[in-house]
């Protein structure tokens, strides 16, 4: 189980690079194309907050 977890943190990780750099280096020009990035970016950071709890409580069992 814990390496399914790991699989899904390291994607995670990736998935939020992956968004920071159309963030930071390729800009888009719509308010709308910023506005879903963001909201994204926001998914991105629930999953890997959800995965952390996920992974801390599998290690204290």
């Amino acid at each position: 189980m814990t390496k399914v977890i790991n699989i899904a943190l390291l994607g995670a990780i990736l998935y939020l690079l992956y968004l920071g750099y159309f963030i930071f280096f390729d800009k888009p020009a719509s308010l709308a194309g910023i506005a879903s990035l963001y909201i994204k970016m926001g998914y991105a950071y629930l999953a890997l907050f959800i995965i952390l709890i996920l992974k801390i409580n599998i290690k204290r069992k």
